[in-house]
């Protein structure tokens, strides 16, 4: 038993042919062809072939009543319909099938419009999602795994634009070669294509499927013995509390470290983003500077290396920078003046 990946148009026919040639030299036959085929060992050569037949009609009765007549002259010479989509077909026996000239019908317009219309789409969708990658803020990037996974919608995005634009060309070099405008199909330039194709799809399968592991892996708890984070209690708030933390590392972000502590109905959320190099945490701090609404604020106050958020005059949130360290701190009450001193001396000094 083999299982195959027989991923081939139409303008690949040669190709499709000198495989399946190989796979019935030795034996290997299969009942059915699609993307992913299974193939069986016998004990007997197999012979394929592969044809081109358009049944023009009016109706679409009449196209099938065409397709089941063309079929019934193989199967009268003891071959089986394996497939029989895109105008072409292929028959499998055990003995040589005789062949017949191919119809120079058989690539539709709508197929090569398809494919041109598929890479505008891919294109413009590609361009569409770096706009939007460019403007996804820091939370974005805070595991390898959501890079790669950006990385591979990208690189998805570019491989439909190549394999659009490869079929488009493709087909329309099939098309004069059935009219007699081209003397052959340049069988090395259609099989470098076909590999470019399959390894960019794979490139991306394995980055999106990569970067989703990844990013589960990456997740991480951490508890306030290893890593110390304000707490409730700290700033005077007492209860039964509950905590759930997590831990991050990107190549943007080198490791991030986010806290939400409960008691009662009373949240505390902190974040902290550290980077390698200060010049990464100042530029955050200052891009920070003229986004409060990003933090429920409608007015910041900027004292030093502390941003302090206001809503109605009331503090609701701090934004404290510490040398490669940006850290957010927003409760879900006003906080006191004593407890912004209590938070600030404690991420100044850690």
């Amino acid at each position: 038993m083999k299982l195959m990946i027989m991923n081939y148009k139409p303008y690949e026919y040669e190709l499709l042919q000198e495989k399946l040639d190989e796979l019935g030299k030795k034996g290997y036959k299969t009942n059915h062809l699609s993307y992913v085929s299974f193939f069986k060992k016998t004990n007997t050569p197999v012979f394929y072939h592969i044809t081109f037949y358009h049944p023009d009609a009016e109706s679409r009765n009449d196209m099938l009543v065409k397709k089941n007549l063309f079929i019934e002259k193989y199967e009268k010479q003891h071959a089986k319909c394996i497939y029989s989509k895109q105008n072409m077909y292929i028959f499998a026996s055990n003995h040589p099938i005789s062949a017949k000239p191919f119809q120079n019908d058989v690539v539709l317009m709508k197929t090569r419009m398809f494919y041109l219309l598929l890479g505008f789409i891919s294109l413009a969708l590609g361009s569409f999602y770096c706009y939007l990658l460019s403007s996804f803020n820091i939370d974005s990037f805070l595991s390898n795994g959501i890079l790669f996974v950006y990385t591979g919608f990208i690189l998805l995005s570019i491989t439909v634009f190549l394999t659009s634009y490869f079929h488009f060309i493709g087909f329309t070099q099939f098309n004069a070669y059935l009219h007699k405008k081209l003397k052959s199909l340049n069988k090395k330039s259609i099989a470098f294509k076909h590999k470019i194709m399959n390894i960019l799809l794979i490139i991306s399968v394995i980055f999106f499927i990569g970067g989703l592991l990844e990013d589960a892996i990456n997740a991480q708890s951490f508890s306030i013995q290893d890593h110390p984070v304000i707490t409730l209690n700290e700033l005077g708030i007492e209860g039964e509390s509950t905590l759930e933390t997590q831990k991050r590392s990107s190549f943007v972000v080198n490791e991030s470290y986010s806290s939400l502590e409960t008691v009662d109905n009373t949240l505390l959320y902190t974040k902290e983003y550290h980077f390698k190099e200060e010049s990464k945490a100042q530029k955050l701090f200052k891009k920070y500077q003229s986004q409060p609404s990003e933090f429920g604020c409608d007015s910041f106050k900027i004292q030093g290396d502390i941003i302090y958020g206001y809503y109605q005059n009331d503090l609701i949130a701090m934004i404290i920078l510490n040398e490669k360290k940006v850290v957010t701190i927003i409760p879900t009450f006003i906080i006191s003046q004593n407890q912004a001193q209590i938070i600030s001396q404690f991420y100044t000094h850690n």
